[in-house]
């Protein structure tokens, strides 16, 4: 008896574990330059073990000098997380989620990012901000906890410009989530190519 109890308690705990997490995957902050997307291309860059500094990535994907006081004055601008990390061999692709924000997202996206970081993939998603339609933003999901009951659903996102977050996954399938200051709605979600 004591054997399949054991046995019944591995299995579950493999079965309706609490989180999904990317492990080894670290906070990059974009500092006071709009590099959110340079910072959540090098969350993944460390990731798989390349090193580089913010601006490296900035310097390298715009062709510029970033790095320093004197750094060109073209670099104080956003970027494009895909060239960044073209730029370093690293392919992802990019799915539009939502055509505005009160639109709500697909409930397969949630199960879609919680696949991904069971296959230790890292996915990005695009953020718009309500407050300024130009404004767009980008930031890491690092994992999905409590996922065995969909009401209580929560992501753990890594936002350069914020530090990290939790976001309900009701609020994930509304198509948004809130900071402090800001509201922001999901555009679109970025994965690994392979």
């Amino acid at each position: 008896m004591k054997s399949l109890l054991l046995f019944f308690v591995l299995v579950s705990s493999n079965l309706w574990a609490d989180t999904v997490e990317i492990k080894g995957l670290k906070s990059e902050y974009q500092g006071a330059a709009p590099w959110c997307w340079a910072a959540s291309a090098n969350m993944v860059l460390k990731f798989y073990g390349i090193k580089a500094k913010t601006c490296e990535i900035v310097s390298k994907t715009m062709g510029l000098s970033c790095c320093g006081v004197l750094g060109d004055k073209d670099c104080w601008k956003g970027g494009n997380v895909r060239s960044a990390l073209a730029q370093y061999g690293i392919q992802y692709k990019y799915d539009e989620l939502v055509k505005n924000e009160k639109d709500a997202l697909n409930p397969n996206i949630a199960s879609r990012i919680i696949k991904m970081l069971r296959n230790n993939q890292i996915p990005l998603i695009h953020l718009k901000n309500t407050n300024s339609k130009s404004f767009d933003h980008i930031a890491v999901i690092k994992a999905a906890e409590d996922f065995e009951n969909f009401s209580t659903l929560t992501f753990k996102i890594y936002d350069p410009a914020n530090g990290t977050m939790r976001v309900s996954g009701q609020d994930l399938l509304k198509g948004y989530y809130r900071t402090s200051s800001d509201t922001y709605y999901f555009d679109g979600l970025f994965y690994p190519a392979n």
